[in-house]
C-alpha cells in the first residue's frame, strides 16, 4: 500500500458502507470494513486535514442527487426529520424538520454486527438549508481536493455501471496490483427494517 491506510468519507446515503466493504474484502482481510470509516465531514474540515496530514488515502463517495434525497427521505426518522410529504421534504429547511423526539427504528448491519437503533442521529439538526442544498454543498466542498495526491472521488453509479474499471482506480490509489475484484452480494449499512423485502442488489 502507498498509504498508512484508507478512509472512506461521503455525504449521507452515498453508498459509503458498500465502498468500505468492497475495499476491505478486496484489499484487506475482509473482517471489519468499519476500520476504514471516515464519516461525513465537509471537505475543508479539521478531520479531513488530519487524514491527509497522517498520510491516509481518502476516498470520497457521492451519489446522484435525486436518489440521495429519496434515500434520506426513506430513512428520515434516523436523522430526526419529521416530514412525511416527499415534495415538502425536499423544500423545507432541515432545521425546521428536525425533531429529537421522533420515533426511530432502523438497522445497522455490517455483516458482523447487527444493531437495531431507536434514537435520533443529530448530525443534521443545525443545518439551515434544504436536504438537496446540503448534499450539493457537501459535494462542492470536496471538489477542491480533485487531483490531490492520495485522494479519489468515487461515484456510486460508476461502481454499478463500471465495477471493474472503478475498482481499478481504487487499486491504483492504494498501490495494489490487483486486477480482478469481488463484489459484496449482501446488504450492508443502514436501513429501515420495513423495506428488507423490497431490496434488490444493483446489477453489476
Amino acid at each position: 500500500m502507498n498509504h498508512r491506510g484508507v478512509r472512506v468519507v461521503g455525504h449521507l446515503r452515498s453508498g459509503s458502507h458498500w465502498a468500505m466493504r468492497l475495499i476491505d474484502v478486496n484489499f484487506y482481510d475482509g473482517r471489519d470494513y468499519l476500520r476504514h470509516y471516515g464519516g461525513h465531514p465537509f471537505g475543508g474540515s479539521a478531520r479531513v486535514r488530519g487524514y491527509f496530514d497522517q498520510r491516509y488515502a481518502v476516498i470520497y463517495m457521492q451519489r446522484n442527487l435525486e436518489d440521495t434525497v429519496r434515500s434520506i427521505y426513506e430513512l428520515r426518522s434516523r436523522f430526526g426529520l419529521d416530514e412525511d410529504d416527499f415534495e415538502q421534504f425536499k423544500r423545507r429547511r432541515i432545521c425546521d424538520m428536525y425533531s429529537k423526539d421522533i420515533p426511530v427504528d432502523v438497522i445497522r448491519d455490517t455483516l458482523t454486527l447487527y444493531q437495531r437503533i431507536r434514537h435520533v442521529d443529530g448530525l443534521l439538526q443545525s443545518r439551515s438549508e434544504t436536504v438537496p442544498e446540503y448534499i450539493n454543498t457537501h459535494i462542492a466542498s470536496w471538489m477542491a481536493h480533485e487531483g490531490r495526491r492520495g485522494f479519489l472521488g468515487l461515484k456510486y453509479e460508476d461502481l454499478v455501471n463500471d465495477f471493474r474499471g472503478t475498482m481499478l482506480g481504487v487499486a491504483g490509489l492504494l498501490g495494489s496490483n490487483r486486477t480482478e475484484f469481488v463484489d459484496e452480494p449482501q446488504r450492508v449499512g443502514w436501513r429501515d427494517p420495513r423495506d428488507n423485502a423490497n431490496w434488490r442488489k444493483p446489477p453489476i
